[in-house]
């Protein structure tokens, strides 16, 4: 579904706008909700990869931010996050350039090719695996600060840049 095409705009948004603005709560679920369909209308499989990420990042983030955690379970949640995003992100825009160089490679020393497989690049991937990964590091950056002795000098200010 296209921002621009008749589907979006005289059924798709229309609605959308109708249910959100009558539930008195569960807002941003619906929204999410509707996301998933906005997102899958082209390729349904894709929601998978889209909720994995959000799942993923919805459950580490509750670890970095959460008062109980330690300093170590908060450090692995971050990697796992940030790790995890942008495994997603390397496998489907990078992985079939990297096979095929790595047959050219291997034809060059006289040995057998790797498969490669069919990869379709889902749509929008790099903004929802990449960018999420400075809000996890600030999430994690404020957490460390908000368990630190206060008398101590604070080793990071979190700073939000914004480029067009």
């Amino acid at each position: 579904m296209v921002f621009t095409s008749h589907v979006f705009l005289f059924y798709f948004l229309p609605l959308v706008l109708v249910i959100y603005y009558l539930l008195p709560r569960g807002r941003n679920v619906f929204l999410t909700l509707a996301s998933y369909v906005f997102y899958g209308w082209w390729e349904p499989w894709f929601v998978l990869l889209m909720m994995l990420s959000t799942l993923l990042d919805y459950f580490c983030g509750g670890i970095i931010a959460s008062p109980s955690s330690t300093a170590r379970r908060r450090r692995m949640a971050l990697v796992a996050a940030i790790v995890g995003d942008l495994s997603l992100l390397a496998f489907f825009k990078y992985y079939v350039f990297t096979v095929e160089n790595l047959n050219r490679l291997l034809a060059l020393f006289g040995s057998s090719s790797l498969p490669v497989l069919s990869v379709i690049l889902p749509i929008g991937i790099s903004f929802f695996g990449a960018p999420w990964t400075e809000p996890k590091l600030l999430k994690y950056a404020y957490a460390f600060e908000q368990n630190m002795n206060p008398r101590q000098k604070p080793r990071f200010l979190p700073t939000v840049e914004f480029s067009a």
